[in-house]
């Protein structure tokens, strides 16, 4: 990596750096052919970015302003954040897939000064995103240069909302050291090129995207394209080629089903073995790297990505942590180190307390909540970050009294823990796991077993399997299940009407299910 963008001290002068070396090369290109404008060099987004942060500057905006963000991923997403990098404003970006009564307590929480939507987003007084970049006044360039230096690098530079374990959205404050050098990290154990096409599917309103794809495009150059969705993104991919792709498992389950319906033997078990060639060419036949967060992946998913030449890079992390903890690594004189999801980055300290939480400490750990005091010192004590989730097993080595991870093993979330009324734990996220590869019927499940005698199975299934009956699905579950204990097995099933989605609040953005929420539902359901 450039030792000058090393070096930089704010998202803005780590992108002035990356530009001036590249000014001429592409640095983005539109996913959709149709849309109006097909591409961008380095120096576009220069003359651009600069253009919006005098727009911004102009419209009375300060440093700490927060501008709250409603717009989808395109390039004027990437300006508007670097535009408020450059004059010191706090960029707060807004998931529109969450309920409306979250980005409206999102909104006043932040008071911005300045709202910015693009079209599919009705908002009252918010500018056009369309506008970003094209204002008419541009400040000279001694007062851009002066931009470059002035931010310092602890001053926030992002606030990213995340539902975390409470039913409302949380402002998770990032720095500018947060951000690059999670990024860094995330480089150092997966190195990129100036002539990787990245094909982006994830919001960057999310710590994922944001950092592993946004932040590490402008350290490490290259070119970005963004479709819009899991769907959009399997349809562009032959025609653009991506070499880099991060997803959720999601992502991969669905890309997995679409390479088995092109085998001619009508065999569709993830285990089976397949053409390379089918996976290749769904993902445009030039893949060099495929990457999963959010969720964790299950591992025959993964066996079947590796077996055909296409192995999956895993990592762990939180918002919090922004976001990588751990990662994956591309061996850079043999092969990748796969393991679980991988030791923790470069940077970031692990330690697991007595009941085997994880605690994470390092430069990633966030600046706060925003405006929670109370909350953020529940969360981070002593500078250690409580991630609120189970290790499962980890592999270290020891030596003279020092101790390295070499991978770590995640079982799930602590307040995802079901405890029954007989006091029997379980975590429910392997499992649940297990039976959504197993099952073809299954679309989205959770197991609930908190305050209940036994564990009840809730099931939402996949399109044209309404007619699947519950008896022989719990009787499948179970033989599924057939090596777990008694106790954590499914005595019952519900089977859902209603399609979970973000807008119901029943699943994450990263497509998982929402437990609580939908414990919830069931529980209004039966007192109905």
């Amino acid at each position: 990596m450039d030792s000058q963008v090393l070096a930089a001290k704010s998202l803005f002068e780590a992108f002035l750096i990356t530009a001036s070396r590249d000014p001429h090369t592409i640095a983005w290109i539109a996913a959709n052919p149709n849309e109006t404008r097909p591409a961008w060099t380095w120096s576009d987004l220069r003359e651009s970015v600069f253009r919006a942060a005098s727009y911004l500057a102009d419209r009375g905006v300060k440093k700490g302003d927060r501008i709250a963000n409603l717009g989808r991923n395109c390039a004027q997403w990437a300006i508007l954040d670097l535009a408020c990098s450059a004059i010191g404003a706090i960029h707060a970006p807004i998931d529109t897939r969450y309920p409306a009564k979250w980005i409206e307590r999102c909104l006043r929480d932040l008071e911005p000064p300045l709202v910015f939507a693009d079209r599919t987003t009705n908002v009252a007084d918010a500018i056009h995103m369309a506008t970003i970049g094209k204002s008419s006044s541009r400040h000279a360039r001694s007062t851009i240069e002066t931009w470059a230096v002035a931010n310092d690098f602890d001053d926030p530079a992002a606030i990213l909302f995340t539902s975390g374990t409470t039913n409302h959205p949380r402002g998770v404050v990032l720095s500018h050291r947060n951000l690059l050098s999670n990024a860094i990290a995330k480089l150092d154990a997966m190195p990129q090129s100036p002539s990787d096409l990245r094909l982006n599917l994830l919001p960057f309103s999310h710590s994922y995207a944001r950092t592993c794809e946004l932040t590490a495009w402008v350290i490490a150059g290259g070119t970005m394209a963004c479709a819009h969705g899991m769907d959009a993104a399997i349809q562009q991919a032959p025609r653009l080629r991506p070499q880099l792709i991060n997803a959720v498992p999601l992502f991969y389950e669905q890309i997995a089903r679409r390479a088995m319906g092109l085998r001619a033997d009508g065999k569709t078990t993830p285990s089976s073995s397949i053409a390379s060639t089918d996976l290749a060419v769904l993902l445009g036949g030039s893949i060099r790297r495929l990457a999963s967060g959010g969720a964790a992946i299950h591992e025959a998913l993964r066996s079947y990505f590796s077996d055909t030449g296409l192995p999956i890079f895993q990592g762990y992390g939180l918002t919090e942590a922004s976001p990588v903890v751990c990662s994956n690594r591309a061996s850079i004189t043999g092969e990748p180190i796969l393991d679980g999801v991988g030791p923790p980055v470069s940077g970031s300290r692990v330690r697991v307390d007595a009941d085997r939480r994880i605690m994470v400490a390092g430069p990633g750990v966030m600046l706060g909540y925003w405006r929670d005091p109370e909350g953020t010192s529940a969360r981070v004590r002593d500078g250690w970050l409580d991630t609120g989730d189970l290790i499962a097993a980890c592999c270290t080595e020891s030596l003279d009294n020092d101790v390295t991870i070499h991978s770590l093993q995640i079982e799930g979330r602590f307040d995802d823990v079901q405890v029954l009324s007989n006091g029997y734990k379980f975590s429910p996220r392997p499992m649940e796991q297990r039976l959504m590869m197993e099952i073809e019927s299954i679309e989205h499940c959770v197991l609930l077993g908190t305050g209940r005698h036994h564990v009840l199975l809730v099931v939402q299934r996949r399109p044209n399997y309404e007619h699947v009956d519950g008896a022989n699905l719990l009787a499948r579950a179970k033989e599924v299940l057939w090596d777990v204990a008694d106790f954590a097995r499914p005595a019952e099933i519900w089977i859902e009407r209603e399609v979970w989605s973000v807008s119901n609040d029943c699943l994450h953005w990263k497509g998982t299910p929402n437990r609580r929420k939908i414990a919830e539902r069931i529980q209004a359901a039966r007192s109905s």
